[in-house]
């Protein structure tokens, strides 16, 4: 080969190089935006998760935060539940230890006391628990309480203290009336007792009826009045005669007489004279008679008692006229 196609060759040589080297260079300067885009993008996305990963993190630290406070709480409150129970354990245990050091001789102390103690506490133990009874119906006449007792088969020798004795944890009495023969003021074993009232007088039959008294067995019911004009409907009063002084008494007892009359109004005053109603052929009492007061106001007294029951029986009471004088 000659000299000039060997410079030849090295000049097509460096050409191409000269070529390609420009080429590069074109290449490297399309491509340097490209990376530097794509480095950003990766940077950026690095940055979001280094946020992500900080955020995360900020949240752990919260909830390990609640978690505790939780905790905290949680141990408090267990601690206060404790501490009774750990102030009643220590109180226990120091009572123990105070037990333990006290002297054989206040032991003993202790120990009498208790003795002395014991016997009181059985006895409330021992003592019957009483159970109320149930209130019996109070029984009424004529929308009236029954505060009478009639009692019968009493003995001979009884008196009013031993029979108001017999009935007094029953309630208050007020009054006894024995009842005896109008003929021959014999007392017939039987009497009327008047209660304050009605539960006393129920409670006198249902605890009293047949009970010994004064040796016999005394048998008791509630005075219940009989139906009659007096207890059907209250009569008008005739017009009082002036200054009248006499009474008309009617729906009496057949076992009424002159001390049991003078006993029912002796509140009013004194009863003068006595005059028995009594039938003309065979002699019977009537239930019924005339009675005269020394005042014309102790009279209207005894008309105020109009209604009211002697033994058993409720009294019908009017003025009465002085009977004309017979020609």
């Amino acid at each position: 080969m000659t000299t000039t196609d060997s410079a030849e060759k090295k000049k097509k040589k460096k050409k191409e190089k000269k070529k390609t080297g420009e080429e590069e260079e074109e290449e490297v300067v399309v491509e340097e935006p490209k990376k530097k885009k794509e480095k950003k993008k990766k940077a950026k996305e690095d940055d979001e998760e280094v946020e992500e990963a900080e955020v995360a993190v900020e949240e752990q630290k919260k909830k390990n935060k609640e978690k505790k406070k939780k905790k905290k709480s949680e141990e408090a409150a267990a601690a206060a539940e404790e501490e009774p129970a750990k102030k009643k354990k220590k109180k226990k245990d120091e009572s123990e230890v105070a037990e333990d050091n006290v002297p054989p001789s206040e032991d003993k102390k202790k120990k009498k006391k208790k003795k002395s103690e014991e016997p009181t506490t059985k006895k409330r133990e021992a003592e019957p628990v009483v159970e109320k009874e149930p209130e019996a119906k109070k029984p009424k006449t004529n929308g009236d309480e029954i505060r009478r007792v009639f009692v019968n088969n009493l003995s001979w020798q009884i008196d009013e203290d031993t029979l108001k004795n017999h009935v007094a944890d029953c309630g208050e009495v007020l009054s006894i009336e024995f009842i005896e023969d109008r003929n021959t003021g014999k007392f017939k074993g039987m009497a009327t007792i008047e209660f304050a009232t009605a539960e006393a007088a129920t409670a006198a039959v249902g605890k009293k009826h047949e009970t010994e008294v004064a040796g016999r067995v005394m048998y008791c019911r509630l005075e219940k009045p009989k139906p009659t004009s007096a207890t059907k409907g209250s009569r008008p009063l005739k017009p009082k005669p002036e200054g009248g002084k006499k009474v008309y008494c009617g729906n009496l007892s057949y076992d009424v007489d002159d001390y049991t009359i003078k006993e029912f109004f002796k509140d009013c005053g004194t009863v003068e004279k006595i005059r028995w109603v009594t039938d003309r052929e065979s002699g019977d009492f009537k239930g019924c008679g005339f009675l005269e007061f020394t005042a014309t106001d102790e009279a209207d007294k005894a008309i105020a008692k109009q209604g009211e029951y002697l033994l058993g029986r409720p009294v019908r009471l009017d003025w009465a006229e002085d009977r004309p004088p017979r020609s």
